[in-house]
């Protein structure tokens, strides 16, 4: 059975924190550059309607010209955001994301729109998407046209959603680039050049109006009629240090260019994100099918490739949790082996552990739960708790044997069913208690439901099995204990007779 448990753990799945069905969640829609606001607010009012006739939809808001929930620092009328929530969990049958699937769906048939749609999860705080695959390098191409591959590869593993990188659609740009020797003959340089082009466009405040004791800003700026195209800008007339007027086209050229709507660095290098959501399969399981999608991905020199988000944080958070597993086990076997005054009787009860492993296995596999960081502290909180039992059926024996002077098949036959008693009462309540827990009743059950199974199938496990398996183990290492005692007698029999012959 324990080793049966250890090959059924794929199955079981591994993730950082269980999904929250909070009931909340996020739509954002982008459109092209250049989309009038008329159009998106269209689009969005169409998604709009598409909630309102789920029969879970609760309330939902949205608002044009904002993007992931923050404020754009610049003009983003082709952009929109929806921020919703369904109904309670006990009031609805379908989970959230099994709505947000239906959505999905539908907002799949509007054309031109890229819409995406993510839940919020309370626990990760709605900022650490599941999937998340980093590359960095100098060549932004390069790593462009590699994240449009990864991305493709990504969006066909079963479970990923969402599947999007961190380059957007560039925007259109207008470059104006100062001919140095022009511009030298003239005295012009690019200080002169931005400042009149600031002004004309933006324009400048030149002074301030008091009246009553109030401030009105007095800005300067171009007349309407002459800043309406780029011809009208080539016309602008720069004064020269040298008193005469210059046209801008005699001393700078207009270059039409796509910028990138953001630049992201990491170690002083370009960074491009390939990001994503999980679907009704584990973390760990879409991560592995991913790794293996890219095995055959050529990377290029000069570029590394790096997975992060709740995959990197689990595998942390992972081997924290091993570590104190070891130390709480350590710590037992000190207690143990203070209290009894010896090292064989600790060492029999800490058998008591490992049977534990099969309980928590098959319970989380019943249960559709997977191995995360609440049910990695209820295996941590098992170590302490599944030793009570053994505990109490070796010190019985012990006592009599050494107060009754029975021998030791005669102890074990007397002990177990005296102790069977209390044993049972003392699992059986601990159990009990964690029932309520266990159903993942209510909202954010998510969260303590898994520590909770894990603790009542690892308990109820262990307590069968150490009925049988102590007893058997006390008798193979109590027999063993007292063959190296035979072996040390006759050796140190041996090394007396040896000196007594010598003398």
């Amino acid at each position: 059975l324990f080793i049966m448990s250890i090959a059924v753990i794929p199955l079981v799945g591994m993730e950082f924190l269980p999904q929250q069905d909070s009931g909340e969640y996020t739509v954002n829609i982008s459109l092209p550059n250049g989309t009038a606001v008329r159009e998106t607010q269209r689009v969005t009012k169409i998604v709009e309607q598409y909630i309102e006739e789920m029969p879970e939809h609760e309330w939902a808001i949205y608002a044009v010209g904002l993007e992931a929930g923050m404020i754009s620092s610049g003009s983003t009328p082709e952009k929109a955001i929806i921020r919703g929530k369904l109904t309670e969990k006990r009031e609805r049958t379908r989970s959230l994301n099994q709505v947000l699937d239906d959505l999905r769906n539908k907002c799949a048939s509007i054309p031109g729109a890229k819409i995406e749609i993510n839940a919020l999860d309370v626990a990760m705080g709605g900022l650490q998407s599941p999937i998340e695959i980093g590359l960095t390098g100098d060549n932004l191409e390069v790593l462009e046209m590699l994240a449009q591959t990864i991305a493709t590869r990504v969006k066909e593993v079963e479970g990923a959603r969402e599947v999007k990188t961190s380059i957007e659609d560039a925007r259109p740009e207008v470059h104006l680039k100062l001919q140095r020797k022009k511009a030298e003959q003239y005295g012009i340089n690019t200080t002169q050049l931005s400042s009149l082009l600031s002004t004309a466009i933006n324009g400048t405040t030149a002074t301030r109006y008091r009246e009553k004791g109030e401030e009105i800003d007095v800005r300067i700026v171009l007349d309407e009629q002459y800043r309406r195209n780029i011809n009208d800008l080539e016309s602008l007339m720069i004064s020269s240090p040298y008193g005469s007027l210059v046209h801008l086209r005699d001393v700078a050229e207009i270059e039409f260019a796509d910028g990138p709507t953001q630049i992201e660095r990491k170690n002083q290098a370009r960074r491009v994100t390939i990001t994503g959501d999980i679907y009704e399969r584990d973390l760990k399981s879409v991560v592995d099918d991913i790794q293996s999608a890219l095995d055959d991905l050529t990377i290029p020199p000069g570029i590394q490739l790096e997975f992060g988000g709740a995959h990197q944080e689990m595998v942390k958070a992972f081997g924290d949790l091993s570590l104190a597993l070891i130390l709480a086990i350590v710590l037992v076997y000190m207690i143990l082996a203070a209290q009894f005054e010896g090292l064989l009787y600790p060492f029999v009860i800490m058998f008591s552990i490992p049977p534990t492993l099969i309980g928590v296995v098959f319970a989380l596999l019943f249960t559709g739960r997977t191995l995360s960081i609440p049910t990695f502290v209820g295996i941590i909180m098992l170590a302490g708790i599944v030793v009570n039992n053994a505990i109490v059926l070796v010190d019985y024996i012990n006592t009599l044997r050494r107060r009754d002077g029975l021998s030791r098949e005669e102890a074990i036959l007397k002990a177990g069913p005296t102790r069977l008693r209390p044993i049972l009462m003392t699992a059986l309540t601990t159990i009990l208690a964690l029932l309520p827990l266990t159903l993942g009743i209510g909202e954010g059950a998510e969260l303590s439901a898994p520590m909770a199974t894990a603790v009542a199938g690892g308990l109820t496990v262990s307590t069968l099995i150490t009925l049988v398996l102590i007893p058997c183990l006390y008798i193979i290492m109590d027999n063993f204990s007292a063959k190296l005692k035979r072996l040390w007698g006759r050796r140190k029999k041996a090394e007396v007779n040896s000196m007594v012959g010598g003398e």
